[in-house]
């Protein structure tokens, strides 16, 4: 092994890039801990993220230093060892809970932290002009990792401004992870104990300190990285890359269905539009008609959620805040079913034609929580016992049959863009509550703000504050395709 000092820049950068993955792995947890609706013990795991890094590095290092893994007459080598251990505990942290919480980060922030493999890759190639390192582990000899880190760079890009989807990743997870092992096994090869390139061209810098770090720190890095992209795509193997779609098409054949459906663009240029409106949904008979509507809308029609739980739309696509869309369809047999009958048969429709996909994940937002005002009592009853129950522009009214309270939290989320949950511990009761909306132009008689209007027409309140909230994540979607 020839003599190296740590200030020469490629060895530096062996104390530099694990040290910074570290640091990626501690803020990772807790960003995981937060978008996963676990703030308040996001702290938490990121200490303890940080003593099991510390720990991990801190021992590998020591070994190294006291030249454990240079014994190659003990059975089993040491550093044979070490090499199950990167493997066993890559595994055990991509599948662990930590790997679950980890995958909920956004897809491109996972596949960005491989980009570290092109400074390393640069970084052994001038260890190669040193002769530190035999020359079959650079890019220049049987290693190609470099192609990842380059790569990564620009998938994490086309992923985060939505023009790369899940198809462009997995291959790319997959080919970044047959590079990660032919390396590893052209270094394994390269070891005393095969010396598969020759007696001159030996893998022994890996034994020494920072460098075992490669293996220790670095490998293990890329390899969790990739088995958690693959939770984070819904893949538990390679092979499901194909598996999983073609299942997918046989389950979706048996999802419930419009007999007759048409979705046409038409031309709206309002300078009023809502970015996410909610569309009506018009019955009759067998017949279902949704008229203006957008498509974050049509995605709230059916998976029934708010426009704060909507994320994820590309606004370049044809399917923005800018486009409207029709829908004339027939329910079979005659039916006329309500708009929970409508949402699983929209839900198919959208997939179909613009290959919507989505998931659902807790994500932490402001919310407001509905409780009782202490020492108020609701003072505006329903005027009219025989009216309906029902929600329009600045007025729900609660009358026959009274409004359930999740269903009027529920109206109250629609009325103020954010969660609200019920905790007033109060039966439902009959009342109308009238405020002035925010767009409309106040005037001398108006009612007062939604706010003001709670507490003092039914003795309640809206405290704000911050929780998970079950949001649905646009993961894939394409223009309308034709009829």
């Amino acid at each position: 092994m020839p003599p190296y000092s740590l200030a020469d820049p490629p060895v530096l950068a062996f104390l530099v890039l694990p040290a910074a993955i570290a640091g990626l792995f501690v803020w990772g947890t807790a960003a995981a801990w937060r978008r996963t609706g676990q703030a308040a013990s996001s702290g938490g795991a990121a200490v303890r993220a940080a003593a099991g890094a510390l720990i991990w590095m801190g021992v590998t290092l020591a070994l190294a230093d006291r030249g454990t893994f240079t014994n190659w007459n003990a059975t089993p080598p040491p550093f044979a060892l070490l090499v199950v251990a990167i493997i066993a505990l890559g595994v055990t942290i991509a599948f662990s809970p930590v790997g679950a919480r980890l995958a909920h980060l956004p897809l491109w922030t996972l596949v960005a932290v491989q980009a570290f493999r092109l400074p390393l890759e640069i970084a052994m190639h001038a260890l190669v002009s040193r002769g530190i390192m035999p020359e079959q582990m650079s890019y220049t000899g049987r290693n190609f990792d470099v192609l990842t880190g380059a790569s990564a760079v620009i998938v994490a890009v086309l992923v985060a401004a939505r023009v790369g989807g899940r198809r462009l990743v997995t291959a790319w997870n997959v080919g970044g992870l047959i590079l990660l092992v032919n390396i590893v096994v052209v270094a394994i090869l390269s070891t005393p104990k095969f010396a598969a390139f020759g007696p001159d061209r030996l893998n022994v810098f890996v034994f020494y300190p920072p460098f075992v770090w490669l293996p220790a720190v670095l490998v293990l890095a890329a390899l969790a990285g990739h088995l958690i992209v693959f939770r984070a795509l819904a893949l538990i193997a390679c092979l499901l890359l194909f598996v999983a779609p073609a299942s997918a098409q046989r389950a979706d054949t048996t999802a419930p269905r419009f007999e007759v459906a048409s979705i046409k663009e038409i031309q709206h240029d309002d300078p009023r539009r809502l970015l996410c409106g909610l569309p009506p949904v018009e019955r009759s008979g067998n017949r279902v008609h949704i008229f203006l509507a957008q498509l974050c809308g049509l995605i709230r029609v059916a998976y029934d959620v708010g426009e704060f739980q909507v994320t994820g739309i590309p606004a370049n696509r044809g399917v923005g805040a800018a486009n409207y869309f029709e829908i004339e369809a027939l329910v079979e047999n005659g039916g006329a079913p309500g708009v929970d009958g409508v949402r699983p048969m929209l839900r198919t429709l959208l997939a179909e034609r613009f290959q919507l996909q989505v998931r659902r994940e807790p994500v932490e937002m402001p919310v407001f929580v509905l409780v009782q005002e202490s020492g108020r009592k609701a003072t505006a009853p329903c005027p009219d016992l025989r009216r309906g129950s029902g929600y329009g522009a600045g007025r729900i009214v609660s009358c026959t049959p009274p409004l359930p309270m999740a269903r009027f939290a529920q109206f109250l989320s629609n009325a103020t863009g954010r969660m609200v949950v019920d905790k007033s511990g109060l039966e439902p009761f009959s009342f109308e509550l009238r405020w002035q909306p925010d767009s409309a132009e106040p005037q001398p008689d108006s009612p007062p703000t939604l706010f003001t209007a709670i507490r003092e027409q039914l003795g309640l309140r809206l405290e704000p504050r911050r929780a998970p909230v079950d949001s649905l994540v646009v993961t894939h979607v394409e223009r309308l395709s034709a009829n």
